[in-house]
Parts: structure tokens; C-alpha cells; sequence
């Protein structure tokens, strides 16, 4: 199985060279990942980059299904369970949710109820998002993730850590949420202990998600 490196020379093109290390991090964090978990990745962009779920398949020797949602069916579990094959999430699985930073802009009103109930139905759902021994990822645009912070801390409370990925084009640097938000979505996030057993490269792992 291929090993990320630290250099910005293994970032993926999508990104910016300053990802590299959150890269890494991710990749070996999902490796390693056996225990059901929960992971939500912010990423900065204004669109988001389709490459990534299926590199990280790939780096973790993880199946991968991915899932489109759309302003007429907005219940996120409906559109996984109809990607899935046969209805069922494969054993230790990668989840790639696509398509949710379309909904507050193309409703009719140029809303954002649609995204909001998007967020509302994947916190009522979000025991169904977490297969016996898989990972869930959610790609959230800052669209996104503001509406799941806002709608969703529930499901948002089962991550094991929100990590920012950089695009490569992006060259925005205001902050992307609001210090009130901010301050209520990071209260949620808390990195499960790890058994005494514990091998040390998971806890380099861990370690390294609790610098972020």
C-alpha cells in the first residue's frame, strides 16, 4: 500500500503545497482507523475537489461510495442508500456526501432552507452514517460546514477531528466562519482516548490531529 509523504511534491495537484502535512495526517489517520469514527473535513474552497475521495480510497485500501444530493431529494441517507450496492455500505467503507454546497444556491429563491434541511436530516441520521468498522466522510465546503454547525452539532459531535485543506486556486484568506461559530462547533470535536494497548504510529496519528 503506497506510504503519503511529508513533501509538498505528494500533495495532490487539487491542493496547495501548504496542505501537504494535513494531507499526510489525514491519510494516516484513516489507515489506521478500525473502530467505528466519525470524520468531517472542511475544506476552504468555493467548489470542491472531486479528486480527493478516491485518492483517499485508495491511499487507505478503502472501497469507496459516493453519493450526489440535489434540491429534490435532500435526505442525504436516501441518496447513500441508493448508491450503495444492494442497499448495504461495504465493510469499512469511505462515504464522499457531493453535491450539498449546490443546494443553497439553486433553490428558486436562492435560499438557504434547502442546505439548512439537508443538515437537519443528516443530524437525524447520523447513526446511519457510521457502518460497523467504516469511516464517514463528509467533503463540506465552508457553505457547508457553517449550515452543519448551525443545524447538525449532534452529528457533527461524532468526528474525531475537522481538518483545512487548501485548493490549490484558492487565495482567500479571511476567516471562513464566524468566531461565535467557530467557537461552538470546536467545542464539540474531542479525540476519543486511545487503549493502553494502543500502537505507537496511532498514537503519533492522534497526536498530531490534537496540534490541529
Amino acid at each position: 500500500m503506497p506510504q503519503p509523504s511529508s513533501s509538498a511534491s505528494n500533495v495532490p495537484p487539487c491542493l496547495s503545497p501548504e496542505s501537504a502535512q494535513t494531507w499526510e495526517r489525514l491519510c494516516n489517520y484513516v489507515r489506521h482507523t478500525e473502530r467505528r469514527r466519525l470524520l468531517v473535513v472542511r475544506h476552504n474552497s468555493p467548489r470542491l475537489p472531486r479528486e480527493l475521495p478516491p485518492l483517499l480510497a485508495t491511499m487507505s485500501d478503502r472501497p469507496l461510495v459516493a453519493v450526489s444530493v440535489s434540491d429534490a431529494e435532500p435526505d442525504p441517507m436516501v441518496a447513500a442508500m441508493k448508491a450503495a450496492p444492494g442497499g448495504q455500505f461495504p465493510a469499512g467503507c469511505l462515504l464522499s456526501i457531493t453535491g450539498a454546497e449546490d443546494l443553497a444556491v439553486s433553490a428558486p429563491d436562492n435560499s438557504r432552507a434547502a442546505l439548512f434541511e439537508f443538515a437537519r436530516r443528516l443530524d437525524l441520521r447520523r447513526d446511519q452514517f457510521v457502518p460497523g468498522g467504516g469511516v464517514v466522510i463528509v467533503w463540506a465546503t465552508a457553505r457547508v460546514f457553517d449550515a452543519l454547525a448551525e443545524h447538525a452539532l449532534n452529528f457533527l459531535s461524532m468526528s474525531s477531528a475537522v481538518l483545512e485543506l487548501r485548493a490549490a486556486d484558492d487565495i482567500r484568506s479571511e476567516p471562513i466562519l464566524s468566531s461565535a461559530v467557530r467557537s461552538q462547533a470546536t467545542g464539540s470535536y474531542h479525540l476519543p482516548p486511545l487503549p493502553s494497548d494502543a500502537p505507537d504510529d496511532l498514537r503519533a496519528a492522534l497526536a498530531a490531529f490534537e496540534e490541529l
